[in-house]
């Protein structure tokens, strides 16, 4: 046990079409409940933009201030650092380069970043990914924290070992964005259901008036099961609560992304006893729940085997590695916090 008491404040951009629970917003409330047994009083905030940072700032009087994402101006964050000397702030990164890729001013701003960094001693950059930040430390002279996200699991987990009957429900939730790879997942779905001679619901959350690729991918995922014996659902936007009961009424979740730093949404399916299929991007996940996302014949097999070894719980492999992921995660939280 740690006997500083150390006070965090996360603040995170609103997002009117999401309301009060998103992906952003859970990752940290799960850090924060992490950390409650190391004498860490965190508080999570939403705000309008950069303008509201020092009132909650001064309200709150943080030891340690994370900005969450990229979105405060380079201009506005070097004000803030002036005008409280006395706070650490850190950017806090949730996306890899593939995704910050489709942002036109990420590495612009990420470039004032580091020149911010290396002139107040208040300041530095994290990412809750090693992959992403060894890429960015060893290529352009970042010197980035590692900030990870955490995915507490309750004690006694009833592992799902519900065997699939004629109906097969698969959730592939998340934004719809080309690097999730939805169409592509549906169609391995299709397949192994028309293989097992039953009906598949395939699950998604509908995005596509806030994502710029939402609306194509829906409207293909809508043209591939038109004329299909299939049904695809999709799914308003959830408090997270209520999006979790959705969770344990699937059958299987289906997360083969192109690119992940963590994968919430996976990470929700191992938590509750449900097995789930990504991609090697998921560091949680076994390899026998990684399938490669552009591999058509191994998205197959991969979802044949989570089904047909569901009833015997082989799929606790993964409650196996996301609690020690959990584990170490808990661990450089807290050196990061307290040197």
């Amino acid at each position: 046990m740690v006997n500083k008491k150390i006070k965090i404040l996360f603040l995170l951009k609103k997002r009117v079409y999401c309301g009060n629970s998103y992906g952003l917003k859970v990752s940290c409330e799960m850090v924060a409940k992490a950390l409650k047994d190391y004498e860490i009083e965190s508080k999570i905030i939403t705000i309008i933009d950069g303008n509201d940072i020092d009132r909650e700032v001064h309200k709150f009087k943080p030891d340690i201030c994370f900005l969450e994402a990229i979105w405060v101006t380079p201009t506005k964050l070097e004000e803030i650092l002036k005008l409280h000397k006395k706070t650490h702030f850190d950017v806090r990164i949730h996306s890899k380069v593939e995704f910050l890729a489709q942002e036109s001013l990420s590495f612009t701003w990420l470039a004032e970043y580091k020149k911010l960094s290396q002139s107040y001693h208040n300041f530095s950059i994290s990412a809750n990914n090693l992959d992403f930040i060894k890429e960015m430390n060893s290529t352009l002279g970042y010197e980035m924290e590692y900030t990870p996200n955490i995915y507490p699991i309750q004690h006694g987990l009833q592992v799902n070992t519900k065997p699939i009957g004629n109906i097969l429900s698969v959730g592939a939730f998340g934004a719809l964005r080309i690097l999730k790879n939805h169409l592509q997942m549906a169609l391995g779905a299709i397949k192994v259901a028309d293989n097992l001679d039953i009906k598949l619901r395939f699950h998604i959350n509908d995005s596509s008036t806030i994502e710029k690729e939402g609306n194509p991918i829906k409207k293909n995922l809508i043209a591939i099961f038109k004329d299909t014996s299939h049904q695809l659902i999709i799914n308003n936007w959830e408090h997270h609560g209520d999006f979790v009961q959705i969770v344990k009424s699937m059958d299987i979740g289906l997360q083969i992304s192109m690119s992940e730093s963590f994968n919430l949404t996976a990470a929700d399916f191992v938590a509750h006893g449900i097995p789930v299929v990504g991609s090697s991007e998921i560091k949680f996940l076994s390899p026998w729940y990684q399938a490669e996302p552009t591999n058509f014949q191994d998205i197959v097999e991969k979802i044949e085997f989570a089904i047909k070894y569901k009833t015997w719980g082989i799929h606790l492999l993964n409650e196996i590695k996301l609690k020690k992921h959990n584990k170490q995660a808990i661990q450089d939280w807290v050196r990061y916090i307290f040197t």
